[in-house]
């Protein structure tokens, strides 16, 4: 990384390595809407409540058998919470009393969220998580859920998706999850974009951005040969599009509404954030971003993300103790303000993600 800010990261290709074949699980089965379902919902609550008694703080109908008219698997997902996740154990006989099974390691990736299911003559009917009271997974599930209520397009698009996938990998549960929960991931990041720092500040003081922010011609140079010769590039926090290389495929993402209105429509652009990237893996030959990482609500995965879909990343970042002098400020001196700014992780922080070279 030179004084210009410019990193850039490069994985050798791996060799291709035999697959093992895939385990088969059980079949998955995509069913239309039932009516009945809120009613199984609700007899299902009064059984955990009375399991439990009484002390968990919610216990809410979640995924899609509570979207209204939508297709899914005939399973009630339902969410419960307590003030700590681990209150639960005092209760696992009961709830082993009344049908459900604890699951250890379901989501080894997040912690204190505990999964238990209740399963009938080989039919899972209830699929039930436990969080505690201070997990985020518990607005994710919500805005997922209301999102589906009150979208009747992004609903048809999540139905057809799984229809998909159980034509496609009805005999390999655990394939049809993977690749759901992907599409799921990258949504809920979307979501929780629209309102935070980075949306809510670009919405804000981003309006005639596109046509008050010039491209900087030593940045656009040095930025093309970290590129190398990568045909294909994610703009990841791509705004306007100020620093898109020509003749390359490019594919923009972007969070805020108001950056992509003021785009060119030269390239084709997605509402979405770093750390929610719905591109499956491998999808581009190199992932760009430019100031656009201090704005990321965690910026270790979104850099995760960029190199999930690119072997290639190249960054340009800001040292955050010399931003007083930085240039941008001129045209948008609100930034400094902003907690987004003042949280920006410094050069050294990204490159401890990446194998900078």
């Amino acid at each position: 990384m030179d004084h210009t800010g410019v990193t850039a990261s490069h994985r050798p290709q791996p060799q291709p390595q035999p697959q093992p074949q895939p385990h088969r699980q059980s079949t998955v089965e995509v069913v239309a809407y039932r009516a009945t379902w809120p009613a199984d919902f609700a007899s299902e609550r009064t059984v955990l409540a009375a399991a439990t008694g009484g002390e968990a703080v919610t216990i809410e109908h979640i995924g899609s058998t509570a979207v209204p008219g939508m297709s899914s698997k005939p399973t009630i997902d339902i969410l419960m919470v307590f003030e700590r996740a681990d209150d639960v154990a005092d209760h696992l006989r009961a709830l082993a009393d009344v049908g459900y099974e604890l699951r250890p390691g379901a989501f080894p990736d997040r912690a204190g969220h505990l999964f238990m299911r209740k399963v009938v003559e080989g039919r899972r009917l209830v699929h039930l998580h436990v969080l505690d009271a201070d997990s985020v997974e518990i607005d994710d599930y919500r805005r997922f859920r209301d999102a589906l209520r009150a979208d009747p397009d992004l609903a048809a698009r999540y139905q057809a998706l799984k229809v998909d996938l159980a034509e496609r990998f009805g005999d390999d549960r655990a394939r049809y999850v993977a690749e759901k929960e992907r599409w799921v991931d990258a949504v809920v990041g979307s979501l929780r974009a629209e309102g935070s720092g980075a949306d809510a500040l670009y919405d804000r003081i981003g309006v005639g951005y596109a046509g008050q922010r010039v491209s900087e011609p030593t940045w656009v140079s040095q930025i093309g040969a970290a590129l190398g010769a990568s045909r294909s590039v994610l703009n990841v926090g791509a705004g306007s599009g100020n620093y898109e290389p020509l003749g390359r495929r490019v594919v923009a993402l972007e969070p805020s509404s108001t950056m992509l209105a003021q785009r060119d429509g030269r390239h084709p652009a997605v509402q979405g954030v770093a750390e929610h990237l719905p591109f499956p893996d491998g999808s581009f030959d190199a992932a760009l971003g430019t100031f656009t990482v201090h704005h990321w609500t965690d910026p270790a995965r979104g850099l995760a993300e960029l190199a999930r879909v690119a072997d290639r990343q190249v960054l340009v970042v800001f040292e955050p103790l010399v931003a007083h002098g930085f240039w941008l400020l001129d045209y948008f001196p609100e930034v400094l303000t902003s907690d987004v700014e003042l949280n920006a992780p410094t050069p050294d922080d990204v490159g401890r993600h990446l194998d900078v070279v």
